[in-house]
């Protein structure tokens, strides 16, 4: 068996013209589904830069109730990486950086808004 075994596995799959890239993350399994803009090498590459931010993202494991917990900064995180179906950011550190930064901005906006 010459297949990666474990959370690092992807697996590709074509399916009614779509590219699908899939891969176990603790006890997430995450879809990346393509048109035929992206190969699935940049599937693959968008997933694997997802995993690395979710297990940022939840240092205790990438699970189910982490994700629940911390939903908001997860939906920030894919909308910096890909933006109206395109593939923008492929670099989880930078990733994280212009979380932070959106982040931090999302807070003072509320915190003017409250007071």
């Amino acid at each position: 068996d010459d297949e990666p075994q474990g959370d690092e596995a992807q697996v590709v799959a074509l399916a009614a013209g779509r590219t699908i890239v899939f891969s176990r993350a603790g006890d997430l399994v995450i879809y990346v589904l393509g048109s035929g803009a992206n190969d699935e090498l940049v599937l693959s590459e968008l997933l694997s830069c997802i995993v690395a931010v979710f297990r940022i993202l939840m240092p205790k494991g990438t699970t189910g109730h982490g994700l629940v917990e911390r939903y908001s900064k997860a939906c920030l995180a894919l909308d910096e990486m890909v933006t109206r179906g395109n593939v923008e950011q492929l670099d989880p550190t930078r990733v994280i950086n212009l979380l932070a930064l959106k982040w931090d901005k999302k807070v003072k906006d509320k915190d003017t808004r409250d007071s």
